[in-house]
């Protein structure tokens, strides 16, 4: 995927680098597998427009041979979390082109192309 650099090709400063990729956060989880207490992903809320009900989403998780679709679990839950306390009415995935086929059946299902 490609992205604009948000500093516009000048160089950053040491702290406005750093913060960078937090300041458009509104909200992010880190699931804990419950066997192993080890965090296995990453989920943020990013851009949100609480006045047009509509926020981007990032997913980072990672799956071993055995998991399954049990890793999805904690997406759904953070999807779950945050229909219920805001008022959302779309949350916007970027996923790149090539890897789309991955998720047919959600999109066929849940969401719109």
């Amino acid at each position: 995927m490609l992205e604009i650099s948000p500093f516009r090709d000048a160089l950053p400063s040491e702290a406005d680098f750093v913060s960078h990729p937090w300041s458009a956060a509104f909200v992010q989880f880190v699931p804990v597998d419950l066997k192993s207490r080890m965090p296995f992903g990453h989920h943020v809320l990013s851009n949100a427009s609480l006045r047009d009900g509509w926020s981007y989403v990032s997913a980072w998780t990672r799956t071993g041979p055995n998991d399954g679709y049990g890793r999805i679990e904690g997406l759904v839950l953070f999807l779950d979390f945050a229909f219920r306390n805001w008022n959302f009415r779309k949350l916007y995935f970027e996923v790149p082109a090539d890897r789309l086929g991955q998720f047919d059946s959600s999109i066929r299902r849940y969401a719109a192309e």
